[in-house]
């Protein structure tokens, strides 16, 4: 973190602690009930209902199940009293949520705790609003009323010197301000006006501060990248181990995914996802290689024993095919630095990993290189073996 950027929330030790920034919002939107409202607008689209704004944080709502017996909302607004719309908001910074917790939230048992929590008759279903707030808009981990929404619009809604009580101020401009510098940064990048060609790579990712972090930095890249591709978007993410935790993306062509196991009887066979990962490695470098997983992703595949043993030797001799298909491209492959390997995950890897004190537009390149070389020989073995058309 750049030590000229530190503010009250990196001094206090909640930089990425959501509480202390649902917290703020909330005593905020008491105060100044029309940013509340203007918030509300530029989500859905139109006003909520009028009347007095009510904020909640750290709301109680039953957790029917097994394990603790209640679980807390990040942050419930309530607007108007008659008729009144009610906002759920679920919170992240730097973490993900679980969707059976976001499902439980949507329950009728959860409606009348928190109606009840705001001393407000229960709405009815169609006053009832769910968003799940991020820095970047991501969706939750499954299908929920929950739908993602930004910090973003906040850097209008909040104006830079507004009359609040004396107290308040420090910590609203550090709150402010960081959201201001984050969207900024992120669109310097992703427009392609920051950093340059030439500043190396290593420079560009520990540049960071508030809200800004490495893993922000190297999406942000790629996603300028993608652009520079001109293909589909890349999917961002965490690679988790017991070692890390470190940023990665990744990419396919549309038909390199087929159906959804556990849906509409797919048989796993059909259940292919082959895609193209770019890993941030601790330490010093960058990997590039091609996957050959399930669609979702089922860690410990082969020692499952909930999957028929047939359908499990029909995904394995797929994946088998599409190797060897592939491997007919090997010496192609080798002149472009990608290097074929048999792992239950990965099937060819970039045979070098870019170096972090190489510039951001020798990155750009490798990246765009090695994208081409793999995309045509996997297209080709996925079209040989009949994975798709």
């Amino acid at each position: 973190m750049s030590k000229d950027k530190r503010d009250l929330f990196d001094v206090l030790g909640i930089s990425t602690y959501e509480h202390s920034y649902t917290e703020l919002l909330a005593t905020l939107f008491e105060e100044r009930q029309e940013w509340a409202r203007d918030f509300f607008r530029k989500v859905f689209g139109h006003l909520p209902a009028e009347g007095t704004v009510r904020t909640k944080t750290q709301l109680s709502v039953p957790h029917e199940g097994g394990g603790r017996t209640k679980d807390r909302l990040d942050l419930v607004l309530a607007f108007g009293d008659a008729a009144p719309d009610i906002w759920v908001v679920e919170a992240k910074i730097k973490s993900s949520e679980s969707s059976d917790q976001l499902r439980r939230y949507e329950s009728q048992k959860a409606q009348q705790e928190i109606a009840d929590e705001l001393g407000l008759k229960k709405p009815s279903q169609d006053n009832w609003h769910y968003s799940y707030l991020t820095l970047e808009g991501e969706d939750p981990t499954g299908p929920t009323q929950f739908r993602s929404i930004t910090y973003e619009p906040l850097r209008e809604i909040l104006p830079a010197n507004p009359d609040l009580a004396t107290e308040l101020f420090p910590a609203y401009s550090g709150l402010r301000s960081r959201f201001v510098d984050y969207y900024k940064a992120r669109g310097e990048v992703t427009e392609g006006k920051a950093p340059s060609d030439s500043t190396p790579l290593e420079g560009y990712l520990n540049g960071t501060w508030g809200l800004i972090d490495e893993r922000n930095k190297f999406h942000w890249l790629m996603e300028r990248i993608a652009k520079d591709l001109g293909g589909p978007k890349f999917e961002f993410g965490i690679a988790q181990n017991k070692a890390f935790a470190k940023p990665m993306c990744r990419t396919r062509n549309l038909r390199w995914q087929g159906k959804k196991y556990g849906e509409d009887k797919a048989r796993l066979r059909e259940c292919f996802d082959v895609h193209l990962e770019l890993q941030l490695i601790s330490g010093d470098s960058v990997s590039f290689v091609l996957h050959y997983e399930t669609n979702p992703y089922k860690p410990g595949l082969s020692t499952d024993t909930t999957i028929d043993k047939e359908e499990l030797e029909e995904y394995w001799e797929s994946r088998r095919q599409f190797a060897h298909c592939l491997s007919r491209y090997e010496g192609e492959l080798k002149a472009n630095c990608w290097k074929l390997t048999q792992y239950p995950l990965q099937l060819a890897k970039c045979s070098e990993n870019f170096k972090l004190n190489n510039t951001v537009g020798s990155f750009r390149e490798w990246v765009r290189e090695g994208a081409e070389a793999i995309t045509e020989a996997a297209e080709r073995a996925g079209k040989e073996v009949g994975l798709w058309k």
